[in-house]
């Protein structure tokens, strides 16, 4: 019996089975290198260490259960500038789980909000972190059919638990039954106990509308928003000329009123007919006191109103326009 043979069952009780898939190429090294016996054996530790990482990082990836597997170097900044890029930078430091925020992406579809939360999400499990992806309509579904099993508390727990939790698409449509309610016991056991971040194309002021009771909303929102801080980027609308340069064109007339979370609208969102345009239809509600909160129109209403902008005020200019959308981020920092 070989000296590798009797060395099998020892690692296996030790736990360290693994080495055994480099052992003979460091045996080799060694003899080929001359190595002391000290950096033979923290070779042959090393790699079982990297395997060890690999496998972990492997697991908190399928647990963490991602639709894609999204990273931020796949994520093109350049496409939309409205995106504030070194606030998300800052988050895939992935400090503020550490602390136990909360961070909320708001903007409309297209904007990369899901891309960018499970490339923060990515970033969390090489860092460590245990992470749990799942979308709003998933997450409560799964907590109503737990009431139905008698399963409910291990099923919230599932949710609570993490280090940190991504909701994608809340409030994608109404809550219904006892789902605010749910939601509600999802902040208020992860508050202060761990980091939690929100995707949604609602703007922040039509959140508390989906609790139902303006009470549970007051306390859910209080505990989202503590201390929040807002990264308010600008829109730009960039124009593409002829030889295929991009150069920002002179500001939109619809941006004047200030601040504007984004969602779509049927028309002007300051009220003057006539000046419809393509930033104006992927544009802003809740902020502007002119206006009301809307639902977003469907697809082909703003495929209409964009050529429609491309028939009227393309031709004043060389190119096609294409709209520059803005990505909110609140980032709520927690009491210690």
């Amino acid at each position: 019996m070989s000296v590798v043979d009797e060395l099998i069952p020892l690692l296996k009780t030790l736990r360290l089975s693994g080495v055994l898939q480099t052992l003979d190429l460091r045996t080799r090294q060694a003899v080929e290198d001359s190595l002391a016996h000290s950096d033979f054996l923290y070779r042959v530790l090393c790699d079982e260490v990297e395997r060890r990482d690999g496998k972990q990082l492997e697991q908190r990836l399928r647990r963490a259960n991602f639709e894609h597997r999204k990273t931020l170097e796949d994520f093109d900044f350049v496409f939309n500038p409205g995106i504030p890029k070194a606030k998300v930078v800052d988050l895939a430091t992935c400090s503020f789980i550490e602390r136990h925020e909360n961070v909320l992406l708001i903007g409309p579809t297209g904007t990369g909000k899901s891309h960018i939360a499970q490339a923060i999400g990515h970033r969390a499990c090489r860092a460590g972190h245990g992470v749990l992806y799942v979308a709003a309509s998933d997450m409560l579904k799964q907590l109503r059919a737990a009431k139905a099993d008698g399963s409910y508390d291990r099923r919230m727990l599932r949710f609570t638990s993490p280090e940190l939790l991504i909701v994608d698409d809340l409030g994608l449509r109404p809550l219904s039954g006892d789902e605010p309610i749910d939601l509600y016991e999802i902040i208020r056991h992860r508050y202060e106990h761990g980091a939690t971040i929100l995707t949604s194309n609602r703007a922040i002021d039509e959140l508390p509308a989906l609790f139902g009771d303006p009470l549970l909303a007051s306390a859910a929102m209080d505990r989202l928003l503590h201390g929040a801080q807002r990264a308010r980027p600008r829109r730009r609308l960039v124009s593409e000329s002829s030889d295929g340069t991009a150069s920002r064109s002179r500001p939109d007339p619809c941006t004047a009123g200030g601040p504007m979370s984004l969602a779509v609208t049927r028309s002007d969102p300051f009220g003057r007919p006539g000046t419809l345009c393509a930033a104006c239809t992927i544009a802003a509600t809740s902020t502007s006191q002119n206006t009301g909160s809307v639902w977003p129109t469907r697809a082909r209403s703003v495929r209409a109103a964009l050529d429609n902008h491309g028939r009227t005020k393309g031709r004043a200019r060389s190119g096609r326009l294409r709209p520059r959308l803005r990505l909110d981020i609140l980032q709520g920092a927690r009491s210690t």
